[in-house]
């Protein structure tokens, strides 16, 4: 019965309450007692089988979340490198772009997702944050250099309109 038990499990990807179960069954397997030495042996290696099968997938599916993990946490870690570019159409685009893929690349593990999360925020509005100034200060060059146009363009219509010209030697 235990081996049957086993057995329905080997496959389940119900990671945690499969593995709690096994734990149980192996506990049971322990309270048994003993059917005779060849019997055990017999037994003990399909039980263990059944066992192995479902850790050894289980054990495949943890390296291969962790491997999903580190690829994630690589593209989440990527906004440093563009926070203090001041190539800003280019870099604002890469944002845009690498927010994209922040959201495809998926979970980088509970314990750190929070993290990555406030870092790449920080990175962003950081960018942002000096864009916004350089773009602000550039809009206030542009006009004060648009007054003094305005002005200029003021006294050039006030010399036009003038019809009095005189030369002076």
């Amino acid at each position: 019965d235990l081996i049957k038990q086993a057995k329905a499990l080997m496959n389940s990807t119900d990671w945690n309450r499969a593995t709690d179960v096994m734990k149980d069954l192996m506990t049971q397997w322990k309270a048994a007692g003993s059917a005779g030495k060849e019997k055990d042996d017999a037994l003990w290696e399909e039980f263990n089988a059944a066992r192995n099968t479902f850790f050894d997938r289980k054990h495949a599916h943890w390296e291969d979340m962790q491997t999903k993990f580190e690829q994630a946490r690589k593209v989440k870690e990527e906004a440093k490198k563009l926070e203090d570019s001041n190539a800003w159409q280019a870099s604002g685009n890469a944002f845009k772009e690498l927010f994209a893929r922040w959201k495809a690349a998926g979970s980088a593990g509970r314990e750190c997702e929070d993290d990555l999360w406030n870092a790449f925020n920080a990175s962003r509005q950081k960018f942002y944050a000096a864009r916004d100034a350089y773009y602000g200060e550039l809009h206030e060059k542009q006009d004060a250099l648009y007054q003094q146009k305005e002005e200029l363009l003021a006294k050039a219509k006030e010399i036009a309109e003038n019809t009095l010209f005189t030369r002076e030697d």
